[in-house]
């Protein structure tokens, strides 16, 4: 996954994906920048 965001928005939660699984689990990935996604501007 590749995002990019203002520098303002740095630091905290900026999205957050939900996976729901067929036995009813779920795992989130919460999004944030730089730190849990590449920035398209890097690539």
């Amino acid at each position: 996954m590749a995002g990019s965001t203002n520098p303002m928005q740095s630091r905290f939660d900026n999205w957050e994906v939900v996976v729901h699984y067929t036995d009813g689990t779920q795992e989130k990935l919460v999004l944030r920048n730089p730190e849990t996604w590449w920035p398209i501007e890097q690539d």
